[in-house]
């Protein structure tokens, strides 16, 4: 997931897209995991999350299931302008 976070956040056009459009993006990569992947359930289950707990939502589920330290700068900075508000 934070490959594909770094990725929309790298796109010339992020700052005009909307949240939807960005969500639409980021749901094409998840699609492509499977439906076990606990990043796609993890992404799943936060989208619909109030904007501002986005990032630590996903961040305590990755590290629960690595059982170790995880961060992603990108989801961090846009996490909570992807998606409805």
């Amino acid at each position: 997931m934070c490959k594909a976070y770094e990725k929309l956040e790298k796109k010339e056009d992020f700052s005009i897209l909307t949240p939807l459009d960005r969500a639409m993006i980021l749901l094409r990569n998840v699609n492509t995991l499977s439906d076990s992947s606990a990043a796609k359930v993890s992404w799943q289950a936060i989208i619909s999350a109030d904007p501002s707990e986005r990032y630590d939502l996903f961040k305590s589920g990755a590290e629960e299931v690595l059982d170790k330290s995880w961060h992603c700068l990108s989801m961090k900075r846009i996490a909570s302008f992807v998606g409805d508000s």
